[in-house]
């Protein structure tokens, strides 16, 4: 469901612009510190849509028996399960 401000035909909904698909996109908090080197930190919500095609130097988020993680993608990584459209940062 979006959200309208105007009828202006040149403005779009942040949903428009980051996202293909509303209803495939979920928050992610993220956990533990192994992305801080890419400015990613511990707390952090990463807005994340199921089905969309990861581009070369995306972050996916990925899956194995272990849970999730993230990772950059790149071709042939396995149980590739959506792909990092934004970042919102957990301030203090």
């Amino acid at each position: 469901m979006a959200f309208y401000v105007s009828d202006n035909p040149d403005l779009m909904t942040l949903d428009q612009y980051l996202l293909a698909d509303l209803r495939a996109a979920y928050l992610l908090q993220m956990r533990g510190s192994r992305l801080e080197h890419i400015g990613i930190y511990d707390g952090d919500y990463l807005v994340v849509e199921r089905g969309a095609l990861p581009r070369p130097s995306d972050l996916v988020v990925t899956a194995d028996e272990e849970g999730f993680s993230i990772q950059e993608f790149s071709e042939g990584i396995p149980n590739v399960e959506a792909v990092v459209k934004s970042l919102i940062r957990k301030f203090p």
